[in-house]
């Protein structure tokens, strides 16, 4: 029987801090869709920019992966095949949270 309680009062204390916590977000909860969603928008920005690094790479080791040294081909498509990844984890997000967008875009 001391062991419910003791359950119950450890129970009863995560829900207290949890309580917190949502009030927190209640109060912050423009703010913290807001930042979420520029943080999904870095995310697209990252994507492209590894993107367009690896790219660069190739261009600018051109002569070196033209005489037969792959290494710095295989090093840039790793760069850019990791800004795709990044991108489709962006519209993943974004698809998560499209739900979140229409509500903050009605705040204003």
């Amino acid at each position: 029987m001391e062991r419910n309680s003791g359950n119950k009062s450890e129970h009863e204390e995560k829900i207290t801090k949890l309580n917190s916590i949502f009030q927190e977000i209640l109060v912050d909860a423009k703010e913290l869709v807001g930042d979420l969603l520029s943080g999904i928008y870095m995310t697209f920005i990252m994507g492209a920019f590894c993107i367009l690094v690896g790219i660069l790479n190739i261009w600018s080791n051109r002569h070196y992966i033209l005489g037969g040294d792959y290494l710095y081909l295989l090093l840039a498509i790793g760069t850019a095949a990791s800004g795709v990844i990044i991108i489709l984890r962006g519209f993943t997000l974004r698809r998560k949270y499209s739900r979140l967008y229409m509500l903050w875009k009605k705040l204003g």
